[in-house]
């Protein structure tokens, strides 16, 4: 299975280099095209949490991660594997 949003995440960030969590949560939501005010209403939390992870001052529960995987439909492997080269995205197909 080929996960489209993974070459949006690999253009966003140059030369498949390793993404942080917090860069591949604001590339996933730029994806989308959606704003920090419209993920909190499909994921059931507040607009702060959303600016709390994408600026790395917190992280998502494993309960809120699963619910990004789902939202933007992307194994919860590529969200957690700190350091995980863009460049191995086949390793999840």
């Amino acid at each position: 299975m080929f996960f489209p949003l993974y070459a949006v995440c690999v253009k966003w960030k140059k030369g498949g280099m390793n993404m942080s969590l917090q860069e591949k949560l604001v590339a996933l939501r730029r994806s989308r095209k959606l704003s920090q005010d419209e993920v909190p209403e499909q994921l059931n939390v507040t607009r702060q949490a959303i600016s709390r992870w994408e600026s790395g001052k917190s992280v998502p529960s494993t309960e809120n991660l699963i619910a990004i995987a789902g939202l933007f439909q992307v194994p919860l492997q590529f969200l957690v594997e700190p350091g995980r080269s863009l460049e191995t995205i086949a390793e999840y197909e």
